[in-house]
């Protein structure tokens, strides 16, 4: 679990985010009211895991993200899948040259669509729902924090709108300045791994 501040989706302010990772750097996000909304589910979540019947619940659907029941390696597990975001990768099949063909471009194959998946199986949930008041009394330190940092990029917004002459002066450019550098970077700020 990663906790920091990334840029909103319409990349003016800043908000609390968690981010749940698996073992590789990808890994999903929540903002606060899905993880408010993840947490109602945490006890029905963890008694599927740890029940000895084979009934399989129904997937949970919660804004951007999706529970699935399911079972890795033969033990029971949720996947944690966020449906906003999907990965393509380009595999271009290899393609000998022939007489025939020689100048046209190779076929390519079509791209395979993934989304990030995060298993956890009943021993990492157990972690997860133990941490919960850390997360929480992050997530609110956070909340201060955004309101504090929104306020000071609309305060220097303000500044250079004052300073500059008008006719200098494209405020897109500024806001862009202010939020774009940080998104290119990272989309995930500030963060503090809690574990």
């Amino acid at each position: 679990m990663q906790i920091g501040l990334r840029a909103s989706n319409h990349g003016t302010t800043f908000e609390p985010t968690i981010k749940l990772s698996g073992n590789t750097s990808t890994g999903i996000q929540f903002d606060f009211a899905t993880w408010e909304k993840f947490k109602e589910y945490m006890k029905h979540i963890g008694v599927s895991l740890h029940s000895v019947t084979r009934a399989v619940p129904e997937p949970v659907h919660i804004n951007d993200v999706t529970i699935t029941f399911t079972a890795a390696y033969g033990v029971r597990a949720i996947m944690v899948t966020e449906n906003t975001k999907t990965t393509e990768v380009n595999t271009a099949s290899k393609k000998m040259p022939t007489e025939s063909s020689q100048g046209q471009q190779p076929p390519a194959k079509k791209r395979k669509v993934y989304t990030v998946n995060i298993v956890m199986q009943a021993t990492s949930f157990d972690g997860l729902e133990l941490i919960t008041k850390c997360i929480d009394a992050r997530c609110e330190q956070l909340q201060t924090f955004a309101k504090l940092v929104n306020d000071c990029a609309r305060f220097l917004v303000t500044e250079i709108e004052l300073r500059l002459p008008k006719k200098n002066l494209d405020e897109d450019i500024v806001k862009q300045t202010l939020f774009a550098e940080n998104r290119a970077k990272s989309s995930f700020h500030h963060g503090i791994a809690v574990v």
